[in-house]
């Protein structure tokens, strides 16, 4: 075969491969979407074989092996994505949240800071650092983050949420209350804050901001727009009847909490059912000690 001959079926060869290719990596696109992981995983992986240097293929592989259950794969599938393409934002995202979910936040921090890096106009990724900052009791830190994706996104009520935990770790009652009063006003229907006002105005660590009444209706709207189906919700409305010495009314939906299926397990189970039964004895939820900002935080 001549020279042009053979350099026609190289080319034809890589055509080919390279439709292929495509071909399984849109086919595996389409099943995660229908979350059918058991095909989504097997064309993702038929892409990478056909063409092993897909960053992409590699980032939603991860994305089905996550899915799965399987955080190492997943972690090795996206620190192949990142090696290949150094630039591949989403890599740095969703890895962050493996390391997260290992419990390894300063891996996480690491990684949403270089997501930033690439893209500072993202609130999600300040938000989420924010959150991991708390978790290292950088408060500050947090708090600056938080103030970030407010300022990116003035509606983003997940930041006004992180920054309300920091400010509470400081000691700052009345802006913690400020800000999560706010982002139920910028998304009435995000559940979590209601429960976060509803959790400090039961269990605050300072008696000045107890407001039973008020616990009791905050926690009901979070219920409400989980379809009672959220067993922490349900024990933060329980710890609220109970703040206001209702005590039949905490037994009961401390029961629910429990009955959820799938829901609590493990040693949070064990701490419900310890908490049922101080509401059966007539006790009210466990003072709340109030956390003590870090060094360099005060």
């Amino acid at each position: 075969m001549c020279r042009v001959g053979l350099l026609l079926v190289i080319l034809l060869s890589c055509v080919l491969d390279a439709r292929a290719a495509e071909s399984a990596f849109n086919r595996g696109k389409a099943a995660l979407e229908r979350a059918d992981l058991d095909t989504a995983l097997a064309s993702f992986s038929e892409a990478i074989r056909e063409r092993p240097d897909d960053a992409a293929a590699y980032g939603y592989r991860a994305i089905v092996r996550s899915g799965k259950g399987n955080w190492d794969g997943a972690l090795a599938d996206l620190d192949t994505a990142i090696r290949l393409d150094p630039n591949l934002e989403s890599a740095y995202v969703n890895r962050s949240v493996i390391h997260a979910r290992k419990g390894d936040r300063r891996k996480a921090v690491a990684d949403l800071t270089k997501a930033i890096r690439l893209n500072p106009n993202v609130s999600d990724y300040y938000s989420e650092r924010a959150g991991h900052y708390t978790s290292l009791r950088e408060y500050d830190r947090a708090i600056e983050d938080a103030t970030r994706a407010i300022k990116i996104n003035p509606k983003d009520s997940a930041a006004y949420d992180q920054r309300a935990v920091a400010h509470i770790a400081k000691d700052n009652f009345p802006a913690a209350v400020a800000d999560l009063k706010t982002a139920i006003q910028v998304n009435p229907n995000d559940p979590h804050p209601y429960n976060a006002l509803a959790a400090f105005l039961a269990t605050g660590p300072d008696s000045k901001f107890r407001d039973a009444k008020a616990a009791i209706g905050y926690a009901t709207t979070a219920c409400e727009l989980t379809r009672w189906n959220q067993p922490q919700y349900l024990s933060t409305l329980a710890a609220a009847f109970a703040a206001s010495s209702d005590f039949r009314s905490a037994v009961r939906y401390q029961k629910m909490a429990l009955a959820v299926p799938d829901g609590l397990s493990g040693e949070s189970r064990k701490v419900s059912q310890e908490v049922l039964q101080r509401y059966q004895e007539g006790k009210p939820f466990p003072e709340t000690v109030p956390k003590s900002p870090s060094k360099g935080n005060k």
